[in-house]
């Protein structure tokens, strides 16, 4: 059950997935939209990052809603579907001020086994690895490969998955975190987690000490999955972020519900995602 909670921006899925959108320092403050943009679309097991410039934040929300809509449009079985002619289309189209990062995850069947589809252009990150030992099984790297400069997007490497493999999409900042927390514990302790929440709520408590240091981070896009825990049943598609400076203005004023909803908890929950710049997509 897809369940979200507005106020701190955060979307939790059973075992198989969190997710969070946290506004970079001083957002509200200075007058500045979220760039970021996360795409969560479990019925056709498609996952993406974007991440936006501060001059054009909207980019990022305007191309994975593009995107989107090209994928679910699609009648094929999840299984089988073929995603990058829809990863063609979102990118051809995509104008050239509306420069953003793209990282995607495609979890589809391949013959008999499980296998993830990664699309990757930019500084934003996917990595596979075992959490159970910290193996990295695959880790992007950065490009200047953007949908809305380069002419033709980056093409999609098939890994297969394994049991207990876990998947991360980010934004690069998540790299402010992941740095500071370098200088303190290894990493993979903290990656390592079996709960996707866990590893979320420890990023989020990083971003709060850094600020309350006074220390400048960027804005942080992230999905924490376990792609053999997917359930494909039929559900809308949710984006999160990509907003702009108003919405950021909005956001940062408080006032939005820290509470738990699930989709279909009326109009008052709709409500509330909007305001936290959550778009749910039929």
């Amino acid at each position: 059950m897809l369940k979200i909670n507005p106020g701190r921006r955060l979307i939790h899925v059973d075992d198989f997935l969190a997710a969070c959108i946290i506004s970079g320092t001083g957002k509200s403050e200075n007058h500045s939209g979220n760039g970021d943009c996360l795409l969560i679309d479990m019925a056709g097991g498609f996952f993406a990052a974007s991440d936006a410039s501060d001059r054009c934040p909207r980019a990022s929300r305007i191309f994975l809603k593009r995107l989107c809509r090209s994928v679910r449009s699609d009648t094929l079985d999840h299984h089988v579907k073929p995603v990058y002619p829809h990863i063609q289309h979102a990118w051809n189209v995509q104008p050239y001020v509306q420069k953003t990062t793209f990282s995607s995850v495609s979890i589809q069947k391949k013959e008999k086994d499980l296998c993830l589809g990664v699309c990757h252009g930019g500084d934003s990150m996917v990595v596979v690895y075992e959490p159970e030992n910290g193996r990295v099984i695959h880790r992007s790297r950065v490009d200047m490969n953007f949908a809305g400069r380069s002419k033709t997007p980056p093409g999609i490497t098939w890994i297969p998955a394994t049991p207990s493999c876990r998947v991360i999409l980010a934004t690069d900042g998540l790299n402010d975190i992941l740095g500071i927390i370098e200088n303190r514990e290894p990493v993979p302790d903290m990656l390592r987690h079996p709960s996707c929440s866990h590893v979320i709520e420890r990023l989020i408590g990083e971003a709060l000490q850094i600020r309350f240091g006074n220390s400048p981070h960027d804005d942080i896009g992230l999905i924490v999955m376990y792609p053999l825990r997917l359930n494909p049943a039929p559900s809308p598609a949710i984006l999160i972020g990509g907003t702009l400076a108003s919405e950021e203005k909005r956001f940062g004023s408080g006032g939005v519900d820290d509470n738990w909803f699930e989709l279909h908890s009326g109009n008052h929950a709709m409500n509330e995602l909007n305001r936290a710049g959550v778009l749910v997509l039929e």
